[in-house]
């Protein structure tokens, strides 16, 4: 079976009437129900019309985005889409990713090619269109609709240029650093939980009266006002229940941001660039919501050396720049020498996991990690990214340059 999927994504809970098209377009096809779920295979002996007589998997599965997990890989795949992708269909992909029910995957052997003499990925494009969604490729980095549409794909991105850390720009460049004191860090530390807060609620959809109540008392009580962007102003300010989809995505994944702040004021142990942080941990250090709680904990709390944030910016840097390029040109690298000899290098990669020579992701070499678990590895990294440079830089938060 191909390691690298393709994926259909899809809006409708019909998981039974998604297997029956599968099945439909499968000669020789058995069809077994599984959970809430299915699995149509064909075996390899047959000779079939439209698998050209390949080894066919087809997982349909609706319990994909249901747990903690699951919400995980709704939010890793959208900052992937909207950090390493461009394209035509870019917003539609963006504003379909929340209301995700359904993953169907593709496994076949030769692998799905996404290209029209290939029938399986025909047969993949009749099922999104079936479940209201889209055909992605993580592999190929491409998405595309159900009548076959290009929506969005890397190659359309941005290009990128690779750059060193701000610490090794010419001092003549208009740019000056500002870091930010330790009152401003905190203060930054609240909002971003705050809005955090938010966002896990809206996406969650209980109590949300109480959960407005509760994060607008906190901030008021700790007197934010001035530290809140207009963004995240609206956001926290929003009627419950009127937060647009992807605006609870972007605010859920302010968790790592906070993360990265309550490091550097000694409140919390950053885990590793592949595991998201608990929003309960975040949450306990500071006390949130209890703004007696919250006062007492930050009152005594001074930040760390300069020196320290910046080892920390050089490795975030570093690996956010390996996920990057592997969303662009995904082939296997020496990482561990490629960051000792880097024209922009050399790269500070100290504690970084590494297996087989290449950033390791989920206890696997990148090549070989899961599609999903590079989304959140991703995800995680580019807002810790953020939050580093602006101890660094300082100024507007969300303004703050990533690039790599």
């Amino acid at each position: 079976m191909s390691d690298t999927p393709i994926n259909v994504f899809g809006r409708s809970v019909d998981a039974a009437g998604i297997a029956r098209v599968v099945e439909n377009g499968l000669d020789g096809a058995t069809l077994q129900a599984e959970g809430t779920g299915f699995i149509v295979t064909v075996a390899p002996k047959r000779r079939l019309r439209r698998a050209a007589g390949r080894e066919v998997t087809v997982n349909v599965r609706l319990d994909y985005f249901e747990d903690a997990a699951g919400q995980r890989q709704v939010l890793g795949m959208s900052n992937f889409v909207r950090s390493n992708m461009g394209g035509p269909g870019i917003a539609y992909v963006l504003s379909a990713i929340p209301e995700l029910r359904v993953a169907v995957a593709f496994m076949a052997k030769p692998p799905v090619a996404p290209e029209p003499h290939d029938e399986l990925f025909q047969l993949a494009l009749a099922v999104a269109a079936a479940a209201n969604g889209f055909v992605l490729s993580i592999e190929h980095g491409q998405v595309w609709s159900g009548d076959g549409r290009l929506l969005a794909s890397t190659e359309l991105a941005q290009p990128v240029v690779s750059s060193a850390p701000v610490d090794d720009q010419d001092p003549d460049d208009d740019f000056a650093p500002d870091p930010p004191p330790v009152d401003r860090v905190i203060r930054r530390l609240l909002v971003l939980t705050a809005v955090a807060a938010r966002g896990l609620a809206e996406a969650e959809g209980r109590y949300l009266n109480e959960a407005r109540t509760g994060i607008l008392g906190w901030v008021g009580g700790l007197d934010l006002d001035d530290e809140l962007e207009p963004a995240e102003r609206r956001l926290i300010t929003a009627a419950a229940g009127e937060v647009l989809s992807m605006d609870q995505v972007t605010a859920s994944w302010r968790t790592e941001g906070a993360a990265v702040l309550a490091w550097a004021v000694g409140l919390l142990e950053l885990s590793r660039h592949d595991v998201p942080i608990d929003p309960v941990d975040l949450s306990r250090v500071i006390g949130f919501p209890d703004v007696s709680t919250t006062s007492s904990l930050i009152a005594p709390l001074s930040l760390k050396a300069p020196e320290e944030l910046g080892a920390l910016a050089d490795r975030l840097f570093a690996v956010h720049w390996r996920l990057r390029e592997h969303s662009l040109r995904p082939r296997s690298m020496n990482f561990a020498e490629f960051a000792r000899t880097a024209w922009f290098g050399p790269l500070d990669i100290d504690g970084v996991p590494v297996l087989d020579n290449d950033l390791a992701v989920v206890d696997l070499p990148l090549m070989d990690a899961d599609a999903s678990d590079v989304a959140v590895a991703t995800s995680v990294v580019m807002e810790r990214h953020l939050a580093a440079n602006w101890l660094r830089e300082g100024g507007i938060y969300s303004e703050t340059d990533t690039s790599t």
